[in-house]
Parts: structure tokens; sequence; C-alpha cells
């Protein structure tokens, strides 16, 4: 009889005592088909007063996996994670990443590993599925401003994010360094680290029955964080380019994609707004803002998203 896998599921967490909750609720209560792996459940707490440790310490008693607590007081989140995976090696054969404004269902975690065997995947990324705090206004269901993209199971892809993500230990070997300090509170860093990976050869496959639900919080459902969004993503993205392909390739692929996305948002917003009302306005001013992003982000322009904290 072989032992079974040894998996480290990873939270980094900051001022969100009620989601953090909710999420630990979810990972006690997973459920396997076969033998269940060895979990370990890592709480990385960035925030310095450590406001996360007696959430922790009022779930471990009776908790069904190993639960450990890390401080992290370094802000930001490439700090958080590094520290998560320090944490995790060398035991982990698998680390597994989940937000804590997330809940999984019980089968996510055997999902994402039963699509990385039969798949013979690295990387496995999984469903995001959003449940909005408050009933949510029309136009931002119809314009699908929270629903994030999904494919059919064991389709190939070129990048993951950290919001549900399984992958083998033996990548980080090939990685140096693993999250990018560098951009503390901007986000992207799980991108990048992510296309670094496939780029160094990790297989990467979706598994879209390996669904974890994000509770999207009130102060999030409005056009202006939409916006705001947009110019981070824009400029996170140019950053990243410019690292995978130099400052030639990076800014041509930046210039083209700023260009493009600037005037299709300039072009059809009227039109949008006429055909899909607010909806529509919306979606084409976020294509006009992340198409600044992605020329500002040659300049270095960026936005520290991450400094405000949504959610509970």
């Amino acid at each position: 009889m072989t032992n079974p896998q040894r998996v480290a599921v990873c939270v980094i967490t900051y001022k969100r005592p009620v989601g953090l909750r909710r999420l630990l609720e979810g990972l006690h209560a997973l459920t396997f088909r076969g033998t269940a792996p060895a979990v370990r459940c890592i709480v990385v707490d960035n925030d310095p007063e450590g406001s996360a440790r007696a959430v922790v310490e009022a779930v471990q008693t009776g908790f069904r996996w190993g639960l450990e607590f890390v401080l992290e007081p370094a802000r930001g989140i490439p700090f958080a994670r590094n520290a998560a995976l320090r944490q995790a090696l060398p035991d982990a054969e698998w680390i597994a990443f989940i937000d804590d404004d997330e809940e999984p269902r019980p089968d996510w975690l055997d999902e994402l590993l039963r699509v990385a065997h039969e798949h013979a995947a690295d990387v496995v990324a999984g469903r995001v599925d959003p449940r909005f705090e408050s009933p949510a206004p029309d136009w931002v269901v119809r314009g699908g401003f929270f629903t994030r993209r999904s494919h059919s199971t064991g389709g190939r892809l070129d990048r993951a994010a950290t919001n549900n993500v399984v992958f083998r230990a033996d990548i980080l070997k090939s990685l140096d360094p693993w999250f990018d300090e560098r951009r503390a509170l901007t986000g992207g860093t799980d991108t990048h680290f992510f296309r670094r990976a496939h780029r160094a050869g990790s297989r990467i496959v979706w598994a879209n029955e390996a669904v974890v639900t994000e509770v999207v919080p009130d102060s999030r459902v409005n056009a202006g964080w939409i916006r705001r969004r947009g110019f981070r993503c824009g400029a996170g993205a140019t950053r990243t380019e410019l690292d995978l392909f130099g400052r030639g390739g990076g800014a041509a692929l930046a210039l083209a994609a700023g260009a493009f996305f600037l005037l299709r948002g300039s072009l059809f917003a009227l039109p949008a707004a006429w055909v899909r009302g607010r909806a529509g306005w919306v979606k084409h001013v976020y294509f006009v803002y992340y198409g600044a992003g992605r020329l500002c982000g040659l300049v270095g322009g960026a936005y520290e998203e991450y400094r405000t904290v949504h959610g509970r």
C-alpha cells in the first residue's frame, strides 16, 4: 500500500475574519472518493498584529486536517504567498492555494488532484463562481463583470491564478524567485508565477468540476471598482510581459494591446450603451481603462488595488 499524497493547502489572509472562518469550515468538510491525502492547511496572516490567529485557534480543536498558523508581517500578497511556500516545503508533494474570500465545494481538492493525475499535469486550475454579498444590480449580472472564464476539463492553459489551483511542489525548483515581491500590493504576481512555470515546461490544465465560490462584497459592486480593476489588470499584464519577453517584445505587445483596447472601448462605448444599457457602457469603459493600464505599465504605472481591504 502506498502512502497518501502529501498536500499543503495554503491560505493567505488579511483582516477578513468572517471569510477566513467560512473558508476553514469549508476545508474541514472536504471529501475524497478514495484514500484521502495527508492534508495540511497553512494560514499565513499578513496582518502584523496577527488578527487571524484567534480564528485559527477557534477552529483548531476538532479540525480534520493539520492546521498551521504563520505570521508574515511584511505587507503584500507575494510576501505572504512566499511564506506559505516556505512553510509547505520540504514536506509537501502538492501545494494548493485558495483565497480567504472563497468557499470550496466538498470535492474541490479531490477534483483538482484527480484531473492532475488523469492529465499528467503539473498545475491544475479550477472554476471560481461568484456569490454576491447582497443582490447585485441587474446591469452587473448582465455584464458578467464577476463571472470568470472557464474551460473544458483537461484543456491546456499557459497561466493560472492562486484563487483555485494545485501544483506539484517540484515546479518550484525551476522558479527563482517564486512570487515577485516587487509588486507587493498591485496584484498579478500569481499570473506572473504560473506563466513563468509554463515557460519552464510545466503542463497547466483546467478542472471545470473543481469549484470554489467567491463571495463578492458590496464595496466591489460598482462601476468605479470595475474601472480601477481594469487599469490594474492592464498595467499588471504589461509588467509581466516585460519580464517574460524583455523590453522589445514586451513593449510591442503592450503597445498593440493598449491601442486596441483604448480604441475598442472609445469607439463602441456609446453604441454599446444604446444596445445594452449600463452594462454595455461599463464594459467598454473597462476596456478603456485596461488599455490605459497596458500603456501606463510601460513607464512603471501601477495601481495598488490591495492596499484597500474589501470584505469581512
